[in-house]
């Protein structure tokens, strides 16, 4: 089993790839499967923040709504 919460090389989470990328069923997959949506980037940014700088809106709603759901 692979550890799913990691910083790579890059200073970067699968988290904050595929919310960069605008991929929210990755984003789904990954929390399915214990991803924090708390961790953070080699720059101290969630997620979230990624999602918002890129324009990722699908995903920043996604994210908004499961935060709530929690």
């Amino acid at each position: 089993m692979y550890e799913i919460n990691v910083i790579d090389s890059h200073g970067e989470t699968a988290q904050s790839k595929a919310a960069a990328r605008g991929h929210v069923d990755v984003i789904r997959y990954l929390i399915e499967f214990g991803a924090l949506l708390t961790i953070t980037d080699s720059d101290g940014s969630d997620a979230l923040m990624i999602a918002a700088q890129n324009g990722k809106l699908d995903v920043v709603r996604y994210f908004t709504e499961y935060r709530v759901c929690e």
